[in-house]
């Protein structure tokens, strides 16, 4: 029972003394848009995408930046935009 007991603190020591935590993530830098009548969230996208960046995947991160629940806009609406 002792061995067992030695063997499973060692086993937890051990992983514990390997764990490595995750370093901070940088900050995304963002501006505030207000939205204009027409403008669609796939338009921003477009328009904030880099080169050779999928605009889908710029929606998403646009909806998950501002928390929107869908794809819609109204006129007058802020939103922030990744800068670069």
């Amino acid at each position: 029972m002792w061995v067992l007991g030695i063997a499973l603190a060692g086993g937890v020591g051990g992983a514990a003394a390997s764990a490595q935590a995750d370093g901070p993530v940088a900050a995304t830098e963002v501006r505030r848009v207000e939205v204009a009548p027409g403008q669609t969230l796939w338009g921003i996208a477009a328009d904030v995408a880099a080169p050779g960046e999928d605009v889908r995947d710029v929606v998403l991160e646009l909806m998950a930046l501002n928390e929107l629940p869908s794809a819609g806009l109204q006129a007058g609406q802020r939103i922030v935009v990744p800068v670069g």
